[in-house]
């Protein structure tokens, strides 16, 4: 047995689910990601810098700095509510 080999044993169990590393790879964008996993999420509001702002810190209890605009924003909400949910290989 290699290395990879048991890493990826050893990875396989710790998430306990079957990857697929084969295409085709689901399309799914930032935007979509946050509408499929982000809660109470209005994404009729998704390009509001306001809103985006006020759910990054009264929902997920993020930072928010006056210098972060929408694609900051955007991403804080991405990476605290839908990266940790994507299992296998996407494409955007």
């Amino acid at each position: 047995m290699n290395w990879r080999w048991i890493f990826w044993a050893q990875l396989r169990l710790l998430i306990k689910k079957d990857i697929s590393l084969k295409a085709p790879f689901i399309r799914l964008s930032m935007s979509d990601a946050i509408a499929k996993y982000a809660e109470n999420f209005d994404m009729a509001r998704i390009n509001d810098r306001e809103y985006l702002a006020e759910y990054a810190s009264t929902t997920l209890k993020q930072q928010v700095k006056e210098v972060f605009g929408v694609g900051k924003l955007q991403t804080i909400i991405f990476e605290e509510t839908a990266e940790h949910q994507l299992r296998q290989p996407f494409h955007h």
